[in-house]
């Protein structure tokens, strides 16, 4: 305004009388149709006003109803802009009569909310604040005048603002965007906000677009920041609304304002570091965290402080203490610092340093020189002491450093010698000397690993002697991996670490007193350190674990604990195994059976062996120890169970520990330990009389599977017998006349090992469920594997079998070749082809050569039309045509090839088979009987041709698929199934079994890269073949 202007505001000040005359004379034009009447009367008014902005005189005005005909302009304007400004300017000013203004404001909010509708899309419109403040002001004096429809669709206007001023889309007075932060938290602020389902998340939205507007323009100006965060903190407060139960949406805006903070606000602080900005802006972003970790659910609390300790949260702080060294920085940081280690490690454990944070020096090496002094002369270092070492504790535990690590041991040491005496009087509570004696072995640990030994021995001696004395609970607290490893390591500290990991043995399996540390950077004393400790060696957790369980005898309980723990590390690590063995596991077991524990005990004892064994790596397993003594023992309690109990649980167990001594004797190691289950009496003639048992149900032996009283120890019989045949073609390689298993029974001579023979095992191939079907056909296909290499070996030409035996396990087995468990089929399939391949090396004694088998025509005709067969491009007919497969190869090997062959694999059978070939459906028993079929000339040039292109192509496939998969082959995915002494214990232990059986039958096992590798080498065969015959 001008001179002239400002002398009226200031000399002239009309009479009340003549300002009603005014207003009364105005009421006309403001009610014009001229439209420029209007707005220059609305003008008019706004000038008056301006001029002596006056509680009393716009008071007059709102009597005369001059806000009411404003109103009513609004409500008429049809959006025409000038008359928008003009009016929202005056009731702006009227707004100062508050009481009076207070009722028309109410009446004339639902034309507000729709003019601010309209003007809030249009960029940098000169009213948007304007009609916010008065929207605000309704919405604070009159909470209750607002509908729940109206405060949806303002809550929407609102969001909407703040997402287009983010995305760009909108440009926005500073005004404006204060008063949509103000407005929305007063919209929390209302009785029927917690009656829209969507405002939790608008708000997230809008705190969110909020956050990020204002750290874009915080270059120029830091106002907006101050009131995103407090529209933040609004947003955060209405999850929390009387105190009622989290619901969804609530639960997803409280993740949300979490996430930004994470996301946005701990990124912008550390970038601000080296920038010199106000302080009072670093403290606002301080202290709303400070807010939701005070303010918000325990659960979300939580979470927050962990975020912000595993963010190097503590460097930060100091950094800030040393940028902004005044009280009220140093305040908010220790206040923080006592809420998050509330969080991190539990309720009032901060209480310490809110306590004495007054007393704490804003310098880390200050609080590291005050760590170090006498607590003798000044009362108020005993507190403060005590919160030095929470803070550097807790900061231990997420690795980081206030000071270097050779500072901090000096001034523990200090410490520990200049205050021992408080320690031993209970001045010093357990907790705080806990957290000391874990700060001591990190740093000790930490040093360690840089070979940096200097360290006081006194202070050492007095630690040890501390924690040995005192009855402590040292794994209940957090422990970083760096300082367990180095307790571990100290063999002045076995005795009270026996007593700590038995404790941890008896609460482990109880619900909520063990915190997994999966999740959270915070390391809590787990099985999972545990384990890490046992896998990596080097430390005494080992035979901790071994000594508890072979001296734990006053309460038997213990033992069970003990054997959890082990059996859960072997669940986490199976290569665990190999240290407990070298550690002599077995002697400690087997002192828990000689002293004849309950059964309970000695069910648990035998899952863990079992667990052990078939983990272990056959090398780290001693020829010595307590094996063979172990074996014994179980052959005590095996054998009565056979006639007196029954087949028991524990029967099967320790059917399955032989099996897996057995056939970890292949390796040359527990041959004792083998030997004394190959050769007891008893056992082969309990394994004898099972066997005829299941053998003389004959057809209503289908019937009896693996969960009836004859099937479950047949199966488990059929197994050991499968091992046993593996560990007696190493352990009496050439000292064995294979034939013996051959040939029928005689009965009044005994067996010397464990023996099934060859017509028992087709009887039950024969007439056995599925499982025995199984398990059968892979015991004799190893048994006639080992004949036909007994017989290579000493270059024999006969064999000491009837045709007619032969021939009826040719009958068994050729039956089965098309069975629909592919892999009794293939074994059958591989059965049929080795006793056919007997027949050309091997006469017998009747002088006749072995019979083909009618069905073996059939089979090959219809593995010829199977694989010519038109749409047979998938990989499952490679699988369903191996046993066939193996039968045509076995009949093309023969001497005498039957005639027929030649005609079923005629020119055209072969090009149509080569036709529907391709990379990903070949096998390597295709390209086997290919080989074969070029060895008898059934094959013409252009069929090698075709089969090279194709083989050239299968190789280039093999290696872009392992170059897509970077060589990461599926064998090296290897879990284990731990076995449990519980009621599934005997099925898990049958499986561990029938997978170790399959994985020797290279034609039925393997993943991915062992099937390529098989198929590669039979290319190479035969492409080398191929060039042989050229040449």
């Amino acid at each position: 305004m001008g001179e002239e202007d400002n002398l009226m505001q200031s000399e002239y000040a009309p009479t009340m009388p003549l300002v009603n005359l005014f207003a009364d004379a105005i009421k006309g034009p403001l009610l014009s149709t001229d439209l420029q009447v209007q707005i220059g009367t609305l003008n008019l008014i706004f000038y008056f006003l301006s001029l002596s902005v006056s509680t009393q005189l716009c008071q007059v005005f709102v009597e005369e109803g001059v806000a009411d005909y404003v109103f009513e302009i609004l409500r008429l304007s049809e959006n025409i802009d000038p008359l928008i400004i003009s009016s929202l300017r005056v009731l702006d000013l009227l707004a100062i009569s508050e009481e009076f203004f207070r009722q028309r404001l109410v009446s004339g909010l639902p034309v507000l909310l729709s003019v601010l509708q309209f003007i809030a899309g249009i960029p940098l419109h000169p009213v948007q604040p304007h009609a916010l403040r008065l929207v605000k002001k309704c919405i604070s004096d009159c909470p209750g005048a607002i509908s729940i429809s109206q405060l949806e669709d303002l809550s929407q206007v609102l969001m909407e603002i703040l997402r287009r001023h983010t995305s760009g889309e909108l440009g926005m007075l500073p005004d404006t965007f204060i008063l949509v932060c103000l407005t929305f938290v007063e919209v929390t602020k209302t009785p029927s906000s917690c009656q829209l389902q969507k405002l939790s998340f608008m708000l997230h939205e809008a705190s969110r677009n909020a956050i990020l507007s204002s750290l874009l323009a915080f270059k120029s100006t830091s106002e907006l920041l101050l009131h995103s965060l407090y529209l933040m903190k609004g947003a955060y407060s209405y999850v929390h609304i009387d105190g009622l139960e989290m619901e969804t949406q609530d639960a997803e805006l409280a993740s949300g304002i979490l996430e930004i903070c994470e996301t946005h606000l701990l990124p912008w602080l550390r970038s601000i570091m080296n920038e010199g900005e106000e302080e009072y802006v670093v403290l606002d972003v301080l202290e709303t965290f400070h807010f939701i970790l005070i303010q918000g659910h325990e659960i979300y609390s939580r979470k927050f402080a962990k975020v912000l300790a595993s963010s190097s949260w503590f460097n930060l702080s100091f950094g800030f203490l040393g940028l902004y060294p005044s009280e009220k920085m140093k305040s908010i940081i220790y206040m923080l610092f006592s809420t998050i280690i509330d969080g991190v490690l539990g309720q009032d454990f901060g209480q310490t340093i809110r306590d004495s944070y007054i007393y704490l020096p804003s310098d880390p090496l200050d609080l590291i020189f005050l760590l170090g002094q006498n607590t003798t002369f000044d009362v108020t270092l005993f507190p403060a002491q005590s919160a030095v070492i929470l803070i550097l504790y807790t900061s231990s535990l997420y690795d980081e450093r206030v000071a270097e690590d050779s500072q901090v041991l000096a001034s523990l040491e200090q410490y520990i010698l200049l205050n021992n005496i408080n320690f031993t009087e209970g001045i010093v509570g357990s907790t705080i000397l806990t957290q000391l004696f874990h700060l001591y072995c990190f740093v000790r640990g930490a040093l360690a690993v840089f070979g940096i030994m200097s360290y006081s021995s006194e202070a050492e001696k007095f630690m040890f002697q501390l924690v040995t004395e005192n009855d402590w609970d040292l794994l209940s607290m957090g422990v970083h991996p760096t300082a367990l490893k180095w307790m571990f390591e100290q063999d002045r500290l076995i005795t009270a670490l026996a007593c700590q990991i038995l404790n941890f043995c008896r609460y482990y399996k109880i619900p909520g007193l063990q915190l997994s540390n999966h999740t959270d950077k915070i390391h809590i004393f787990h099985i999972q350190s545990i384990a890490d400790l046992v896998l990596s060696g080097h430390n005494c957790a080992t035979s901790l674990l071994i000594s508890l369980l072979k001296h734990t005898q006053q309460e038997s309980q213990d033992v069970i604990f003990v054997i959890d723990v082990i059996q859960a590390i072997l669940d986490i690590f199976s290569e665990a195994s190999n240290e407990l063995c070298l550690h002599g596991v077995e002697d400690a077991l087997f002192t828990l059976y000689d002293l004849n524990y309950e059964k309970k005990i000695f069910s648990s004892s035998l899952a863990l062996l079992f667990n052990i064994l078939q983990s272990v790596r056959s090398e780290t397993l001693s020829h010595g120890g307590s094996w063979l003594l172990l074996i014994v023992k179980m052959l005590e309690c095996l054998i009565p169970k056979f006639s007196d109990e029954g087949f028991t649980k524990e029967s099967c167990m320790i059917i399955g520990i032989f099996s897996l001594i057995l056939n970890h004797s292949t390796h040359h190691v527990l041959i004792d330990a083998s030997k004394a289950i190959l050769f007891n009496s008893s056992l082969i003639s309990a394994v004898y009389t099972i066997v005829q048992s299941a053998c003389a149900k004959g057809p209503a032996l289908v019937s009896y599977n693996e969960e009836t009283a004859t099937g479950e120890p047949l199966i488990f019989v059929l197994l050991l017998y499968f091992f046993s045949l593996k560990s007696l073609s190493a352990l009496l390689h050439g000292n064995l006349d294979w034939e013996d298993f051959l040939l029928s029974p005689d009965g009044n001579q005994p067996f010397s090992v464990i023996c099934i023979h060859c017509h028992d095992l087709c009887k039950l191939i024969h007439f056995g469920p599925s499982s025995i079907k199984l398990v059968a056909s892979q015991c004799l296909l190893e048994l006639l594997t080992r004949i036909s290499s007994y017989h290579k070996e000493k270059m024999h030409d006969e064999l000491r079998c009837s045709m007619r035996h032969l021939q009826s396990i040719i009958a068994v087995v050729e039956g089965l070749v098309f069975y629909e468990d592919n892999t009794v089929a293939i074994n059958c399939g591989l059965c049929l082809s080795t006793v056919l391949g007997w027949g050309k090396v091997m006469k017998t004694v009747e002088k006749n050569r072995i019979k083909i088998p009618k069905w073996s025509k059939l089979i090959v005709e219809e593995l010829a039309l199977s694989l010519a067969m038109s749409g047979l491009t998938s990989t499952s007919f490679t699988i369903q045509h191996k046993p066939a497969t193996h039968i045509a190869i076995a009949l093309l090997q023969l001497d005498y090839t039957p005639s027929w062959m030649k005609s079923v694999f005629s020119t055209a059978c072969i090009s149509g088979i080569i036709n529907k070939l391709s990379p990903r459906n070949m096998s390597a028993e295709i390209v086997e009987l290919f080989r074969e079929l070029y060895a008898r000339d059934y094959m013409k040039k252009e069929h090698i041709e075709s089969l090279q292109s194709i083989f050239q192509a299968c190789r280039k496939h093999i290696y872009n698929e392992r170059a897509r998969e970077n060589d990461c082959s599926e064998e090296n995915i290897d879990r284990v199934i731990i076995v449990s002494p519980d009621e599934e214990g005997d099925n898990m232990c049958k499986m561990v079994l029938v997978s170790s059986m399959l994985s020797t039958n290279k034609f039925c096992s393997g993943g991915l890269h062992t099937k390529q590798n098989r198929l590669l080498e039979e290319i190479e065969t035969i492409v080398q073949l191929l060039k042989d015959t050229d040449h």
